[in-house]
C-alpha cells in the first residue's frame, strides 16, 4: 500500500524530508460516486479522499500546494509529510 511505503520511508529519512506526488483528479465514474455518497453532495475525487484518510491513519499529512488544469483535466502537486 502506498501510504505504508511512504510512512516507512519518511520515518527512516525524517530529517526534513517530504514526498511530492502529482495527482490527476478523478471526478467521473466510481471514484466520484464513492465521495458523493459519503458527502451527499456534488461529485468529487473519492479516490483522493480515500488516500488522504489512509495517509492520516499512517501518521501522514497530505497537502496540495499547486493546482492547474491540463485541458479539462484538473491536476495537483501534493506533498506528503510526517505529522
Amino acid at each position: 500500500d502506498l501510504c505504508s511505503s511512504l510512512a516507512e520511508q519518511l520515518r527512516k529519512n525524517s530529517r526534513g524530508c517530504r514526498v511530492v506526488l502529482s495527482h490527476y483528479h478523478r471526478t467521473h465514474g466510481q471514484h466520484a460516486a464513492a465521495q458523493a455518497e459519503a458527502e451527499e453532495g456534488p461529485a468529487g475525487d473519492g479516490t483522493f479522499q480515500n488516500f488522504i484518510a489512509r495517509a492520516a491513519e499512517m501518521g501522514l499529512t497530505v497537502r496540495a500546494f499547486h493546482e492547474d488544469c491540463l485541458g479539462k483535466q484538473r491536476c495537483s502537486l501534493v506533498e506528503v509529510l510526517l505529522q
